[in-house]
């Protein structure tokens, strides 16, 4: 019998705390025995900054204490990350995953390739970025939620194509401002990701010369 998973896709560039946030309330609040991380190889809607390889490794780090969270090499640099192809990959045989996404990304949902499919093939967690108002304006979206949004989480473990959010935003923290705060400044960075993605991050020379700066 196949485990029910969860699935959080994302660039992770870089991985930071509050990616750690997610996937640690995943494990605790969703109905799910398993959360798989996946960093996008070569996301069709984003550029990327840091090869697909060192966002692997930043995201094995970030979640390496984690027992229920696993990162998958699923979307390699090169290839289309394509989210129905990828949970395809996945041994979902028998259950329905939980894909979780940003409110921000779900209000794209119409751009992402076979979308509608997607849509009703999974069940969704919605992490809400800036306010507990995370309603698309999508028409068709928004009528999919009106239809299919639940109030507790274990009401994911069954059905498919159900919606259910976090009632407040887990964090503000964005890899773009880190990013910036690398290059820009090269300070105030560090204590926003996991000590020992800050480590690679700066053995590396990510996003910036920050080898020189002792953490």
């Amino acid at each position: 019998m196949n485990k029910r998973l969860a699935v959080f896709g994302g660039r992770f560039d870089p991985f930071h705390n509050l990616h750690l946030a997610i996937v640690r309330r995943a494990a605790a609040d969703l109905p799910v025995e398993r959360v798989v991380v996946i960093p996008n190889g070569s996301p069709p809607h984003d550029t990327v900054n840091a090869s697909w390889h060192h966002r692997l490794k930043m995201a094995s780090i970030g979640c390496s204490s984690e027992t229920k969270v696993e990162v998958a090499a699923l979307e390699p640099e090169g290839f289309p990350c394509r989210t129905i192809d990828t949970l395809a990959k996945l041994s979902t045989r028998g259950t329905v995953p939980i894909l979780i996404v940003g409110s921000d990304a779900f209000a794209k949902l119409t751009s992402w390739w076979r979308w509608r499919n997607l849509l009703t093939a999974v069940n969704w967690a919605i992490v809400p970025r800036n306010s507990t108002n995370w309603l698309p304006d999508q028409p068709e979206l928004k009528e999919h939620i009106d239809a299919n949004q639940v109030d507790v989480s274990d009401q994911l473990a069954n059905g498919s194509g159900k919606v259910w959010a976090w009632p407040k935003p887990l964090g503000k923290i964005s890899a773009s401002d880190i990013r910036r705060r690398i290059t820009v400044a090269n300070r105030g960075w560090t204590e926003l990701m996991p000590t020992g993605v800050a480590k690679y991050v700066q053995k590396n020379g990510l996003y910036g010369d920050v080898r020189l700066k002792k953490l």
